[in-house]
């Protein structure tokens, strides 16, 4: 079984003139893979570094690093399954829970719309690109 941790909860203020934002950062260890997933808008790296020794990591023992843009044509989702169920990691394909079903970003609302469903089919929890992880309700 696969171990998945958000390291750092994301957030964003897309739909404020100020934007800000920071993607959700998670640890996934399964056998030999120590993969940390979406690491690349911390404002300070320190943060992530001081995450993964809070979990006896350093950036030495990690061996997979997965950028996930999630609304664009290159987005990728990590289905991983655990003790608690299957865990979604998914990027931008929801920002965080209950954000707006219309992605003013998205490439391709209809794609988006299609990944959003088969999501909410296969995960039992969602780690979004922005927020705190949530549980499917099915």
């Amino acid at each position: 079984m696969a171990e998945v941790k958000v390291l750092i909860e994301g957030y964003t203020s897309a739909d404020s003139p100020e934007e800000s934002s920071c993607s959700t950062v998670t640890l996934i260890k399964d056998g030999n893979l120590v993969m940390v997933v979406d690491p690349g808008t911390l404002r300070d790296q320190k943060n992530l570094v001081d995450k993964l020794r809070e979990e006896g990591l350093g950036v030495d023992d990690v061996n997979v690093v997965c950028k996930t843009p999630g609304h664009n044509y290159d987005g990728i989702t990590l289905l991983a399954s655990t003790e608690k169920g299957k865990v979604a990691t998914c990027g931008d394909v929801y920002w965080k829970e209950n954000y707006p079903e219309i992605d003013p970003y998205a490439s391709d609302m209809k794609k988006l719309k299609e990944s959003r469903k088969k999501l909410l089919e296969l995960a039992d929890y969602i780690i979004p690109g922005h927020g705190k992880m949530f549980k499917v309700e099915k």
